[in-house]
């Protein structure tokens, strides 16, 4: 006997096509299709499960609120969320393995992707603008591996990450929100990187105009001119790929007072030092690297883009004003330091 995640398999893609929700009778109609035939009872069964899964994050929904940054499922009884204070256990989310991996490609095929065991891993983003990864087992053990970032329009008030820093750090932050010194906000997965970065845009003067560059788009602001450009993958014949190297160079085009990458991870933090190097004030990015590292880790990010490790430690010293490193205690996200790179 089948469960109902496996039947509901045997249609996702055509209620996928459908476009909207689906109700009772097209379910039967795409069962019957398929030759399945159920019993009154157990078809009520099913459209109660279709309409669990196959709307929206499916069974993930209840975890979807304001506050919510990231939902992880490594099993069926094994779902973290995180609401901004640390990743939070919540058991018995789905009934089975089937469902995590009906969840897995339903999502994959939102996203425009396949998930399958030809193509077992997935990177790419919903309608919605959430971020998902996912990868299918073997690869993944037992269960199907499911990690989702949120995109959220909330905004921490800036005072409230800056109540234990000194006069100097303070007026460090000043001149970063202002505009006119040139920043990096370093800090490890999960620190609140693009949330303190998120703080710092939203606090500039409304006459700035910023161009925010991102891999995906996270970060949404109710600020005018501010204009956000986002990276686009390859198609399926390799083509088509649009960068982050490629969206620094036409934002000099533009006319940007100053510029903003979500998150150096690669070559384009050259394109980047070398774009501010012009005289766009207020210029920042993000970037993985512990308190003392993050030189270090541009000249790594620089050597595997074939680019001299000394060339760009050099401009990195001479372009980037301010350091700002951001960590997470049991209270919340905080600055855990505001370090001048060079003389302001």
């Amino acid at each position: 006997m089948q469960t109902f995640s496996e039947i509901l398999q045997l249609i996702t893609d055509d209620l996928v096509d459908l476009g909207a929700t689906p109700d009772a009778l097209q379910i039967s109609d795409l069962l019957r299709a398929k030759n399945v035939y159920l019993s009154e009872s157990d078809l009520k069964h099913i459209n109660i499960a279709a309409q669990t899964q196959l709307i929206g994050l499916g069974q993930l929904n209840q975890f979807v609120r304001p506050e919510t940054t990231d939902i992880l499922v490594n099993a069926p009884e094994e779902v973290w969320v995180d609401c901004g204070l640390g990743l939070q256990l919540h058991k018995n989310v789905f009934t089975d393995v089937s469902e995590v991996v009906f969840l897995a490609r339903r999502l994959a095929s939102l996203a425009g992707a396949r998930l399958d065991d030809a193509q077992p891993f997935v990177d790419g983003r919903l309608p919605n603008g959430v971020r998902l990864h996912a990868i299918l087992p073997p690869i993944a053990g037992a269960c199907a591996q499911i990690s989702l970032r949120l995109p959220t329009k909330r905004i921490i008030p800036l005072d409230s990450w800056n109540q234990n820093l000194t006069n100097h750090e303070s007026e460090l932050l000043a001149g970063v929100v202002a505009g006119n010194l040139s920043f990096v906000i370093a800090g490890e997965t999960g620190s609140g990187k693009t949330t303190l970065l998120k703080s710092i845009l939203s606090s500039r003067p409304r006459n700035q105009r910023i161009v925010l560059l991102e891999e995906s788009t996270e970060i949404h602001l109710d600020q005018p001119n501010i204009i956000s450009l986002a990276t686009r993958a390859s198609n399926t014949e390799g083509k088509g790929e649009i960068s982050l190297q490629d969206l620094v160079r036409q934002t000099l085009r533009m006319r940007p007072d100053s510029i903003i990458i979500g998150e150096v991870r690669g070559g384009e933090i050259l394109e980047f030092l070398l774009a501010i190097s012009s005289g766009h004030l207020g210029s920042g990015t993000t970037i993985h690297a512990k308190v003392g590292k993050v030189e270090e880790r541009i000249a790594l990010l620089a050597q595997l883009a074939n680019v001299n490790r000394n060339f760009a430690q050099e401009i990195f010293k001479s372009t980037i004003d301010v350091v700002i490193h951001c960590n997470r205690s049991d209270a919340g996200w905080q600055i855990s330091q505001v370090i001048a790179n060079r003389e302001c």
